[in-house]
């Protein structure tokens, strides 16, 4: 505790009503009072007239920090008393009770509030009748007096709700569309008060006492931005004076929101830095596929071949369904990775509009020869030599081609609108993305991938989301997905034109014999599109008739004819019959 004289001339305003018992000076006028200041109490500051007064008849003129010096009435507004206290929760009230607050006045007196420097404020927009606003505690800074003080006239320092509430009626200022109504202010002291709904002891009132009116509705104002109500008349009227700099917290929240704005654009930015980076490494393609086996060293561990190319397999115990495993793509600088596919064989719709409509691809007819065969048997063996001729590509034993229809599988994928719920993007009987929204998805994902775990049912993609646009500081964001599709071929399309590629790091280290390979899953060909090498039918045939052009130089003509870059496709020849029996092809 210490206390300390106070000299001066005069009294002021707060000052009256306190006697002084010590007067030096009748000349001058000169008085000498006292302030006490007490520790680790509420109260911590009071003024005396003089040391023989008690404590209770002297004025209450400081709280600790985070205490509001609350000042009670009297009817004739004369001051009746002094107390301090440490608000949790201040809830501003329509004067009924029941009508909702307009977020203008709510946001006005969370300024209010906060310029006080008392609290750090959080506003609870949590009910329809009410504005709650969180009070917590700031440590003040105020330094301790000198032994000995001189003032002209003593003069408070600490914030009183007499000056809280006229700092209130300016408010209407802000508002004018809230004008018409009153308005309250109470504090809530606990939090357990808050819980138990217990009846308000502390609180100000102020606005218009016209009942006449009702309420501005709550859900239009909701839309007008604190900014707009400080900046200009809500009314639509320009200030016709210069406008004063923006309060503290409008200012904090604008420079927070152009923070905001320049680091999602900056996001946006490093995406597309990285697109970029990865497009100039290499073309679209396939980077990996599902592996079934590794090594101490990593080309100990197979790439896009394992079992098979592409992870690809049969399902004949599924209509129309195409057997292919995880995938992990590149597609124009995006990296993804896909879930199990095993495609269905549909085709783009040809008659409705929707988006992403497909529908089922038909199949060839059955030959006449075969259904007009008067037994099973013999429809059988006349199946098996259309497929004989298929093998052969001989149309003279049976003409196949009516019958085997070609099919070109892709792989579409693209940067969609973000929206909550997750479509699985193509059609499976197999699988599914085993998610109800892209989040999901996405912490499913990460999950695996920073555990090293995976779907055991390989339901889970890798589909990434990125930034597309920054409007007015708010991000939007574009979802990545993907689908295969299948598109019918309708001229024939000769075996002789499906060239095998060779692939010494899967060929040498497995021990197979090309014409192993040719038998085997691993094997690929891609589609040669040049009319010169379709006339070739192996690659001992391409080699011994290179001599006779004199452009060609040795490997290097081998090397264009068997590497034209094209993006990953399959081809699928459909049989007629219930057992379908596929050709596969693939190139890169």
């Amino acid at each position: 505790m210490r206390i300390l004289p106070v000299l001066s001339h005069s009294l002021t305003d707060e000052q009256k009503g306190i006697e002084v018992d010590i007067d030096i000076n009748k000349d001058q006028g000169l008085k000498i009072n006292f302030i006490v200041e007490l520790n680790n109490t509420l109260e911590t500051r009071f003024y005396c007239s003089s040391l023989q007064s008690r404590l209770q008849d002297c004025r209450l003129d400081g709280c600790a920090e985070g205490g509001l010096l609350w000042i009670d009435h009297l009817s004739n507004g004369q001051s009746a008393s002094r107390s301090c206290i440490v608000p949790v929760e201040a809830r501003v009230l329509h004067q009924d009770g029941l009508s909702g607050n307009p977020l203008c006045t709510c946001l006005a007196v969370m300024s209010v509030l906060e310029d006080l420097g008392l609290w750090n404020i959080r506003l609870l927009w949590n009910q329809d009748t009410e504005c709650s606003l969180s009070l917590e505690r700031v440590p003040n800074n105020i330094k301790p007096w000198d032994e000995i003080y001189q003032f002209e006239n003593y003069a408070l320092d600490q914030i009183n709700s007499d000056q809280l509430s006229e700092r209130l009626v300016n408010t209407t200022e802000i508002c004018p569309l809230d004008g018409d109504h009153k308005f309250q202010i109470c504090f809530l002291t606990s939090e357990a008060d808050s819980e138990a709904g217990s009846d308000f002891h502390a609180c100000l009132t102020w606005g218009s006492d016209n009942l006449n009116g009702s309420p501005v509705n709550a859900a239009i104002l909701k839309v007008l931005t604190l900014a707009l109500c400080l900046a200009v008349n809500c009314q639509g009227k320009a200030t016709p004076t210069p406008t004063t700099p923006p309060p503290p917290l409008e200012e904090r929240v604008n420079q927070l929101q152009d923070i905001l704005n320049g680091l999602s654009t900056q996001v946006m930015l490093q995406q597309f830095f990285l697109e970029e980076r990865t497009r100039s490494d290499g073309n679209s393609g396939i980077k990996n596929t599902r592996l079934t086996r590794d090594g101490t060293k990593n080309f100990y561990e197979p790439s896009i071949y394992d079992i098979s190319y592409l992870a690809m397999h049969d399902h004949a115990n599924f209509d129309r369904t195409i057997g292919m495993g995880e995938l992990n793509p590149v597609m124009n600088g995006v990296e993804f990775r896909t879930r199990h596919n095993d495609y269905k064989l549909r085709m783009p719709s040809t008659t409705s509009g929707d988006f992403h409509a497909t529908e089922n691809i038909p199949y060839p007819d059955v030959p006449s020869s075969v259904s007009s065969k008067p037994t099973v048997e013999d429809q059988i063996q006349e199946k098996r030599e259309y497929f004989r001729a298929f093998k052969d590509q001989n149309t003279k034993h049976r003409d196949y081609r009516p019958f085997f229809k070609p099919v070109l599988c892709y792989l579409e994928a693209a940067w969609t609108l973000s929206t909550k719920n997750l479509d699985d993007p193509f059609q499976s009987d197999r699988h599914f993305i085993d998610a109800e929204s892209w989040f999901e998805l996405m912490d499913k994902v990460r999950f695996t991938s920073y555990t090293g775990s995976k779907s055991v049912l390989e339901n889970f993609a890798y589909l990434p989301t990125t930034i597309y646009n920054v409007s007015d500081g708010i991000p939007q964001y574009a979802q990545w997905n993907y689908r295969i599709l299948c598109h019918p071929i309708h001229h024939n399309l000769p075996t002789a034109h499906m060239k095998r590629q060779e692939d010494l790091m899967y060929r040498l280290p497995n021990r197979k014999t090309i014409p192993q390979m040719v038998l085997s899953r691993a094997e690929r060909f891609r589609l040669n599109t040049k009319r010169f090498d379709q006339t070739l039918t192996s690659e001992a045939s391409i080699m011994m008739h290179q001599g006779s052009h004199p452009k060609d130089s040795g490997s290097d003509s081998i090397q264009l004819k068997f590497a034209h870059r094209t993006s990953f496709l399959s081809i699928k020849h459909v049989g007629y019959f219930p057992a379908r029996v596929e050709y596969e092809m693939f190139k890169r």
